[in-house]
């Protein structure tokens, strides 16, 4: 037989016998470490980190856009360290993550950000769009020991929007050591002020009538319940 086709044959011979003798080889079951991985369902890759951990790391990037985002990934973590890094954020150099590290904080009701969002309003270069997303967002919170800070402010203020959120924020903090700073300025000339302090007034009141009723100053919404009579006046408008 020529040299050639003896190859031919021999090749072909070990062709038909290599499967069985990989399964020959091959654990029964697919048992080995690999096989046991796979029949448990379970990656054979290594864990990634998590995605808080991610978040975090990216907080520290030097790209906006990406510390921008990281903030938004924190919002509506219950982890202590997702608040921690919320707090730092609120010193962002950067106004938009700043500004969306308030949002969120507010969201989150987070109390632990009272202390730094009330030093954004006394800060000199604090401007006074800044100054009125934390005093919405120190209304959300509801954290009373934010009181005297904000009846300071609109006693200091001269920014006429800027005082209006901050008596909306009081109203919705709902602290009774907030009326007599209220009333001097329901007494103020300016119609929207006078209506915004009266409204919040209105609410501090209903609180100590019944306070499991939150009233809220916002223009009435056909599906949401009615503010009880104690409320009084129209609702001013929202800041």
């Amino acid at each position: 037989m020529p040299s050639r086709m003896k190859i031919v044959l021999v090749l072909g011979i070990s062709a038909l016998w290599a499967p069985g003798l990989a399964a020959a080889q091959a654990p029964a079951g697919g048992q080995g470490p690999l096989g046991n991985a796979l029949n448990r369902g379970e990656s054979t890759q290594a864990p990634n980190k998590s995605d808080l951990d991610a978040s975090l790391e990216n907080l520290r990037s030097d790209d906006v856009k990406i510390r921008l985002e990281a903030v938004k990934s924190l919002a509506g973590s219950k982890d202590e360290k997702a608040t921690r890094a919320l707090l730092e954020a609120l010193a962002d150099p950067e106004p938009e993550v700043r500004l969306k590290a308030i949002d969120i904080v507010g969201e989150m009701r987070a109390s632990e950000a009272t202390s730094p969002l009330v030093q954004i309003l006394f800060l000199l270069e604090s401007p006074g769009w800044l100054q009125q997303r934390a005093l919405v967002s120190l209304g959300k919170i509801g954290d009373p020991r934010a009181t005297r800070a904000i009846t300071d402010f609109v006693q200091r203020s001269t920014d006429k929007d800027a005082i209006g959120t901050a008596l909306f924020a009081l109203g919705e903090i709902g602290d009774d050591k907030a009326i007599p700073e209220l009333k001097v300025t329901q007494k103020s000339a300016d119609p929207t002020l006078h209506r915004i302090a009266t409204d919040a007034i209105a609410k501090i009141e209903a609180r100590r009538i019944e306070p499991e009723v939150q009233v809220h100053a916002l223009r009435p919404d056909p599906d949401q319940m009615q503010r009880p009579a104690s409320a009084g006046v129209g609702a001013p408008v929202a800041y």
